[in-house]
């Protein structure tokens, strides 16, 4: 079960390994100035446990940009989801590409739409559902721990909206073998379901992964709120 989840996933990862912004630096967003970085030397505590609610991934909508060369996202490509327990998209609204899940008679449904050559690609999953089968990309990039705010690197460091939510954010450090400092991260966790909503992630100066998020509903997502209209497409097998 696990293994299918992961090839569900890597095939929408996959899907979006695309550019949607011009290779200008102010267009990734999550960037974020020198003097506005917390030093990793930096001793603050009195961490707020966090409130781990993940009841919004039956029924949401959310929109964030994600930036990471190593995946191919070399600028701040602008992604949209919205889920239901009976499906699920996730697009580009830059290029209007996108996956499409739905639940039918036999399993799951996928249909994969490529808008430039007018054309679709429809795959079944015997046996499998949205509700349970369908770990979308931003609750896997977003998924925070129990045990976060107890580890020894990380450190909370204030109060900030993202997305006009409420978060809670902190400071987490990796280190090399010798005991150097590898990575610094910045996170916003959502003070009421718990997700990372704003991630940014340095290696040596450079931002190596980010994400923020833009915009989130809870609860007010339809089916018919996402289910395409493909008869402008025509249908491949390759």
């Amino acid at each position: 079960m696990k293994k299918a989840i992961a090839l569900l996933l890597v095939a929408i990862m996959t899907l979006f390994m695309f550019t949607a912004c011009n290779d200008d630096e102010d267009n990734v967003p999550t960037r974020v100035p020198g003097n506005n970085l917390v030093s990793p030397d930096v001793n603050l505590n009195n961490n707020p446990d966090l409130n781990l609610n993940n009841s919004w991934s039956d029924n949401y909508y959310a929109m964030f940009t994600y930036y990471c060369p190593a995946q191919g996202y070399s600028t701040a490509t602008v992604i949209s989801e919205r889920k239901t327990a009976n499906c699920f998209i996730i697009s580009n609204p830059m290029d209007a590409s996108f996956k499409y899940y739905v639940n039918s008679d036999i399993g799951l449904d996928e249909y994969a739409v490529n808008p430039e050559k007018n054309l679709f690609k429809y795959t079944s999953h015997q046996g499998k559902i949205v509700s349970r089968d369908i770990n979308t990309m931003f609750e896997n990039i977003s998924a925070v721990t129990e045990n976060f705010t107890k580890g020894p690197d990380i450190v909370y460091t204030g109060t900030e909206t993202v997305a006009d939510r409420n978060c809670w954010m902190y400071l987490q450090r990796t280190y090399t073998e010798s005991g150097e400092v590898d990575k610094v991260a910045y996170l916003w966790i959502d003070a009421v379901y718990g997700f990372c909503s704003k991630c940014i992630t340095y290696s040596g100066g450079d931002v190596v992964l980010s994400w923020e998020l833009q915009d989130f509903s809870v609860g007010n997502v339809k089916d018919a709120d996402i289910t395409p209209d493909l008869t402008a497409y025509n249908f491949t097998q390759n």
